[in-house]
């Protein structure tokens, strides 16, 4: 068999293992690209940035260059830079290059804002199907699960919700039955407000201003628990030489208390 099989619980592995085997073959040639593919790549996604736009198209056309021995042709490269963009187009590196209309893409699950360099949540398809949502433990419970918030952007936000779920659960609504008037009001106030999270966002670089010669980098954690629910969120923190801090969010967490001690 020489096909990776969509579906198969082995293709993933195969993917992976495909690609690590052939990369390795390059490790004396593009010793940084062949660790960049090695360690970054997830499924057909590759996700990497670089000190320079020199050091950053070096990697990209290596990258190019090792997939393509292997008949992995790299599209749709996308970068924060105008400088790189320019110089991806003038070397011939793929096609699809360039900034999108609206400056932004997905990546992993979030959005990447190419234009200001920063990423957020996408929120846009839940608060359209909202609108056809009904009053009911089941459509709260399918919008529960649309929610994609891989590094806790909107925690705080999405644990309310979690909280109406138990409440649903604690008074035995049914599954298509109307919720009581309390719940429903908490609900639409959630409805509404989910299209606000759009606004949250965060610089995609973690130390855009951290100069090395300023010190160390901290990363703080901190916790904190009530009745209803627990979490914790980590920071990065440094100084600049000219003694100002800079701190940056690097994961949040939120579960439910338990109803049950």
């Amino acid at each position: 068999m020489n096909r990776v099989l969509f579906r198969n619980r082995c293709s993933p592995f195969l993917l992976r293992a495909t690609i690590r085997y052939h990369v390795r073959k390059y490790l004396e040639r593009y010793p940084d690209c062949a660790d960049m593919l090695d360690s970054a790549l997830y499924a057909d996604d590759l996700c990497y940035g670089a000190e320079t736009v020199q050091e950053a198209l070096s990697l990209s056309a290596g990258a190019v260059s090792i997939l393509k021995d292997a008949g992995f042709h790299l599209r749709k490269l996308k970068t924060n830079s105008r400088e790189l963009q320019a110089l991806w187009i003038q070397n011939g590196l793929g096609n699809e290059v360039g900034f999108e209309q609206d400056c932004k893409l997905k990546v992993l699950g979030l959005v990447w804002n190419m234009d200001e360099d920063c990423v957020g949540v996408d929120v846009t398809p839940l608060f359209n199907s909202l609108e056809s949502m009904g009053n009911t433990k089941r459509s709260v419970l399918s919008t529960v699960a649309r929610v994609f918030d891989p590094l806790g952007f909107i925690s705080p936000f999405v644990v309310r919700v979690k909280k109406l779920v138990q409440e649903i659960w604690e008074r035995g609504v049914d599954w298509d039955s109307e919720l009581p008037d309390d719940l429903r009001i908490k609900w639409k106030k959630w409805c509404c407000e989910t299209g606000c999270l759009s606004d949250v966002r965060i610089n995609r670089c973690y130390f855009s201003n951290w100069d090395r010669d300023a010190g160390g980098i901290e990363m703080h954690i901190f916790c904190d628990s009530s009745q209803v629910s627990y979490g914790a969120v980590a920071y990065f923190r440094w100084e600049t030489t000219s003694g100002e801090v800079g701190v940056r969010f690097v994961i949040a967490m939120s579960r439910l208390a338990p109803l049950k001690n």
